[in-house]
């Protein structure tokens, strides 16, 4: 089976992960998670749940695909293509929130691919960001660490934003942009939006979210 291939791409803490589980929901996706150097050991690694409900490294979907993907030289393409022929699923979910990953899988030109850009307010994504390196213990409240953190935060999502203009003229229909606050506020609008982009029927998943 040849895959259709879906990156949802974005910044961290711009919504990626939550968008490829909702689009995971239709029986015609594969919500696989970041396979950006698959399969490295942080795929495996004991936190990682596969969506079957088994440790990903216990998880014989995944142990085959790794198997069958060593066989050969790496390749994206393929990599989507082994895991849509054994899950039975036209399209493969990818998230990338690397813009080198994102480069590389737009230029692949094997792929059929489309890409969903996830937005979001910087203000938002900082705070996200931060308050995930406040609970870790990386930074502290009212310190000049934390400070440092928030420019740094804020001159990579720039640069972010920066790259992935570029990638987005280059794609031109291929790609969507998708703002994450307003897919929380109106899933149905916004779901409607994807499903014609990639030709699906997101009713039902819309549905699901709004009961």
């Amino acid at each position: 089976m040849t895959a259709k291939a879906l990156l949802v791409a974005g910044f961290p803490n711009t919504g990626t992960t939550i968008t490829a589980m909702i689009l995971g929901q239709h029986p015609a996706t594969f919500a696989a998670g970041e396979l950006a150097h698959f399969p490295d050991k942080r795929h495996f690694a004991d936190h990682n749940i596969c969506s079957c409900g088994a440790m990903a490294k216990d998880c014989a979907f995944w142990l085959d695909i790794r198997e069958r993907y060593a066989a050969e030289p790496k390749d994206d393409a393929r990599l989507y293509d082994l895991i849509a022929a054994a899950s039975g699923r036209a399209w493969v979910i990818d998230v990338a929130h690397d813009m080198q990953r994102v480069e590389t899988v737009a230029a692949n030109p094997r792929l059929d691919l489309k890409v969903i850009h996830m937005v979001r307010q910087r203000q938002a994504v900082l705070n996200s960001r931060l308050r995930r390196l406040y609970g870790r213990g990386i930074v502290s409240a009212y310190r000049p660490k934390r400070v440092q953190k928030i420019v740094k935060v804020g001159r990579r999502h720039q640069q972010f934003l920066g790259r992935m203009a570029k990638v987005r003229g280059r794609l031109g229909a291929a790609c969507l942009e998708v703002d994450y606050d307003a897919l929380c506020t109106d899933p149905s609008t916004w779901l409607a939006r994807i499903g014609g982009f990639l030709e699906l029927d997101l009713d039902t998943v819309a549905a699901g979210l709004e009961a």
